[in-house]
C-alpha cells in the first residue's frame, strides 16, 4: 500500500495569481506523486529511470505481482475491498486484460480527448498498472514545469485524472471504463449519498457529472448509487468510524501516541 496524505495543494491549479501562488514543495505534487507511486510499485525504490535503456519488471520483487488489482483512493474516500472483489467477478474480467475503471466522467473529452476516471476512486487491473508505469517511466520530463496540456508528461498540475487518462489511451489505447452495475448505478459515490440517491438528471440538466453518460431509469427516479458501492467519497474521517460499525460491526481505532490498532465493539 502506497499512501499518500497530507498534500497541501490548491484543487484545480497550482496557479491562482502571483499573490496566491504556492511553492513548488507545497502544490507540485499530487500528479508526480501520483506517477511515482505506481511506478515505485512496479519498478521498486529505484523508479526505472535509466533513459534509452528497457528496465525489466522481476515478480520476484515488484509489487505489482502482490496482486491482482489495484486502487488509488483520496483520502476522503471510504473503500469497499470485498465489493471490488465481487464487482471484477461479476464483470468476469481477468487481472491480465487490461482494466481502468472507476467513477468515468465524460466533461474533457471536449479538450483533452479523453474521458477520465474520477480520483476519488481509480482502479487498475495488474495488466493496466503495467502499462502505465511503463507510460510514466517513459514520459517526457522536460516540461514539467508547465501545467498539463493534454498531453502524457510530467507536470505542474494539481490533479492526476487527465494525465493518467492520456498516457494509458497514448501508449496503451487504454480507455476509462465505467464502474456501474446492471442497472446503470454508480459504484463510486463522487458526492453525499443522500444527494447521489435523489438526484434526478432531467431537473438538474446535463451539468459536468452527468455529461455524456449512458442514461438510465435510475438517472430520472432515484436510487442511482449501487446496492453493493466499491467506495464512498467526500466524508470527513470521524464517519469512517460510523461506517466501520455499521457495515462490518466493529470500530478500528488508533492508540494515543502508538500506530498499532485495536478493535472494539
Amino acid at each position: 500500500v502506497v499512501i499518500l496524505h497530507d498534500m497541501q495543494r490548491e484543487w484545480h491549479t497550482c496557479n491562482s495569481g502571483e499573490n496566491n501562488r504556492k511553492s513548488d514543495e507545497t502544490c507540485r505534487n499530487i500528479w508526480e506523486k501520483i506517477w511515482r507511486a505506481w511506478v515505485h510499485v512496479v519498478y521498486g525504490p529505484t523508479g526505472g529511470f535509466r533513459r534509452g535503456v528497457a528496465i525489466k519488471v522481476h515478480e520476484e520483487t515488484s509489487f505489482a505481482f502482490k496482486a491482482e488489482w489495484f486502487v488509488k483512493v483520496d483520502a476522503d474516500t471510504y473503500l469497499f475491498p470485498e465489493n471490488v472483489a465481487r464487482y471484477v467477478e461479476w464483470k468476469k474480467w481477468s487481472h491480465d486484460e487490461h482494466h481502468y475503471f472507476g467513477h468515468v466522467l465524460n466533461h474533457r473529452v471536449s479538450d483533452r480527448g479523453v474521458s477520465i476516471v474520477a480520483g476519488a476512486a481509480a482502479f487498475f487491473s495488474r495488466a493496466t498498472l503495467l502499462a502505465a508505469a511503463d507510460a510514466f517511466r517513459r514520459m517526457p520530463m522536460e516540461n514539467g514545469n508547465l501545467e498539463e496540456d493534454g498531453t502524457c508528461r510530467d507536470a505542474y498540475t494539481g490533479t492526476d485524472e487527465v494525465v493518467t487518462a492520456v498516457c494509458l489511451k497514448q501508449y496503451a489505447n487504454v480507455t476509462a471504463e465505467p464502474a456501474i452495475d446492471s442497472q446503470g448505478r454508480e459504484e463510486v459515490a463522487l458526492f453525499d449519498i443522500s444527494d447521489i440517491l435523489s438526484w434526478n438528471r432531467t431537473q438538474m440538466g446535463e451539468w459536468w457529472y452527468w455529461e455524456g453518460k449512458e442514461r438510465f431509469p435510475c438517472h430520472d427516479k432515484g436510487d442511482c448509487l449501487a446496492h453493493l458501492p466499491m467506495a464512498f467519497h467526500k466524508y470527513e474521517p470521524q464517519y469512517f468510524y460510523d461506517f466501520e460499525k455499521e457495515f462490518y460491526g466493529y470500530v478500528t481505532k488508533a492508540k494515543k501516541n502508538d500506530a498499532s490498532l485495536f478493535i472494539s465493539d
